[in-house]
C-alpha cells in the first residue's frame, strides 16, 4: 500500500467515524490532493439526503494508511 504524504496524513487523521467533511474543513488542501486520496482509496465523496450533507468520508484503506490498523479491502 502507498504510504500517504504529511499533507494526505493530516486529511486522513481528520476524519472521525462515519462523519462527512466538507472540503473546507481542511484549509491548504486542494482539488489535486483530494482527487489522489479518491483514487488511491481512501476517501469517497458522499452526497447524503438524509443529513443533507456533502462532502468526504474516509473509506477502511483510508483508516488503514492513517493508523495501520486492520486491512485494506
Amino acid at each position: 500500500m502507498k504510504k500517504p504524504s504529511q499533507r494526505e496524513l493530516k486529511v486522513l487523521q481528520h476524519f472521525v467515524g462515519d462523519c462527512i467533511e466538507a472540503p473546507s474543513a481542511f484549509p491548504g488542501v486542494g482539488k489535486a490532493t483530494f482527487d489522489a486520496m479518491v483514487q488511491d482509496g481512501w476517501i469517497v465523496w458522499v452526497n447524503s439526503p438524509v443529513t443533507n450533507e456533502a462532502g468526504y468520508r474516509i473509506t477502511k484503506a483510508g483508516d488503514a494508511a492513517a493508523y495501520g490498523e486492520g486491512s485494506a479491502e
